[in-house]
């Protein structure tokens, strides 16, 4: 298939005779924890969504990061990149990443690090802050 998408700033294209779907906007994520704080961000197109957001918590506890704009799809993929403050992370845990399972708006974060299998326990304080850049698709 060729043809061209669209021109500079163009919200929708035309690759042979395939449009090719675009949607942004805010959403509003959630979380097993109490936050005081929290915004977001995506950018669909076609089945990819790409998704900015921040939690801030007010509260302590195992927290599930919520709420994502669009369900993924039946296979469990996508990529991220999570940076926050405060969190507990157990001993030894260097690495965190995190998942969308199957038919879900749920990302699960997974800690690793030397000798340390991957745990999801993922443990807030009030302060905590969490914001996560992540790419997935939807069904």
């Amino acid at each position: 298939m060729s043809g061209i998408v669209g021109g500079p700033g163009s919200k929708s294209g035309v690759i042979g005779e395939t449009e090719i779907a675009y949607e942004e906007g805010a959403f509003t994520p959630t979380s097993t924890v109490s936050t005081s704080a929290v915004w977001g961000h995506y950018v669909k197109v076609g089945k990819v969504v790409h998704i900015w957001a921040r939690w801030t918590f007010d509260a302590s506890g195992g927290a599930s990061l919520s709420g994502l704009p669009f369900t993924s799809s039946t296979i469990a993929n996508n990529v991220s990149v999570m940076i926050n403050k405060n969190v507990n992370w157990g001993t030894s845990v260097t690495t965190c990443t995190g998942y969308i399972g199957a038919s879900s708006t749920t990302y699960n974060p997974l800690m690793s690090g030397d000798n340390v299998d991957w745990q999801n326990d993922f443990t807030v304080a009030s302060g905590s802050e969490v914001i996560l850049q992540l790419t997935y698709n939807t069904v």
